[in-house]
């Protein structure tokens, strides 16, 4: 870094992954909505599942919340 930049600090943090595309696929069965809390407590009491995507994708260890899969884990499974 200090041989390209003349500085050997990396400005780094979680969020620099890449940002989100959407992809040509099937969404037939897919619905997209605007961020609305409200919403998102009705479909998990709903037993929905639902793909919580925003910003840049994460890096790291610790790499939660842009890209999550949400489920309400107080759901009861029968078989």
């Amino acid at each position: 870094m200090r041989h390209f930049t003349g500085n050997a600090k990396i400005k780094w943090n979680v969020y620099l992954g890449q940002p989100f595309v959407f992809d040509e696929l099937d969404r037939t069965e897919l619905e997209v909505h605007p961020l609305d809390y409200g919403q998102v407590a009705s479909a998990l009491l709903s037993d929905k599942v639902i793909g919580w995507v925003q910003g840049n994708c994460e890096i790291g260890p610790r790499a939660l919340g842009n890209r999550s899969i949400l489920a309400a884990p107080f759901s009861k499974v029968t078989p």
